[in-house]
């Protein structure tokens, strides 16, 4: 409950008075405004959640298909905040079992993965160094997250290659329908209204010795266009229809 509370005045405090007129406008009118907004609250969140023992998560992720694509610089500062949050939890004797780390990878393929993820990331062999420095004896398992489309390999060779089963877990989710993904021609790996494809693929990642989680959220939140990756303004401006999602009717604001 205090992270809660927490988290809720991280959002006042950047939704308000850090939300000046001058970040409002940017946010508006530039692509990356969001991004800066989002890394405001985000520093923020850090400073309050300092009370260890509270279980934090911090999940590195971006995913090409976003209908918002941030620029190049994104993925530099992303990663410094993420250095300085990693290090600043590892450094407090109290974070064994506390601190739960999920890197987003969505295949296993190196070369579609630079194309999927186009920015500055770590190659799989980095991703596998720093899990290895980061994790120690009683720690949560690192999640290795697989949002798969079709088409996308996720190969228990490949991973075992760079990730050992005691350190890693995999974690495969649908691939929401978003007009980007739309656009470059990508469809979901999992369908969440079948059971077939779902268990083959995850009875070979456990055959390989992983631990597996098979993600599937609510499927409303893709009716809504409220689910990770979607972006109601790109709805509101597209002028092709989507069946998958945002189905919901949207209705001005009365005055």
């Amino acid at each position: 409950m205090v992270l809660f509370w927490r988290l809720l005045l991280a959002h006042v405090i950047a939704d308000f008075p850090l939300q000046t007129d001058a970040v409002f406008a940017i946010k508006k009118e530039k692509r990356w405004g969001v991004f800066l907004h989002g890394t405001i609250f985000g520093l923020v969140a850090i400073l309050l959640a300092r009370r260890w023992g509270i279980r934090l998560v911090y999940s590195v992720h971006n995913l090409n298909p976003h209908e918002q694509p941030y620029p190049a610089w994104a993925g530099l500062v992303n990663r410094f905040i993420f250095r300085i949050a990693i290090e600043r939890a590892k450094s407090h004797s109290d974070r064994v079992g506390n601190f739960q780390l999920q890197f987003s990878l969505h295949t296993t393929d190196p070369i579609l993965r630079r194309q999927i993820i186009p920015v500055d990331s770590w190659s799989m062999a980095e991703i596998a160094d720093y899990g290895r420095e980061f994790y120690s004896p009683g720690d949560r398992k690192i999640t290795l997250n697989f949002a798969l489309a079709k088409g996308s390999p996720l190969e228990p060779s490949t991973l075992k290659q760079h990730f050992h089963p005691d350190l890693f877990l995999i974690k495969i989710t649908p691939l929401n329908p978003t007009y980007r993904a739309q656009q470059n021609n990508l469809s979901s790996h999992i369908d969440p209204a079948s059971n077939d494809e779902r268990i083959d693929l995850v009875d070979k990642i456990r055959n390989a010795g992983y631990t597996v989680i098979l993600s599937i959220g609510e499927q409303e939140e893709n009716k809504i266009g409220s689910n990770c990756g979607q972006y109601l303004k790109a709805h509101v401006d597209s002028e092709s229809e989507m069946e998958e999602g945002y189905t919901y009717p949207i209705r001005p604001l009365e005055e």
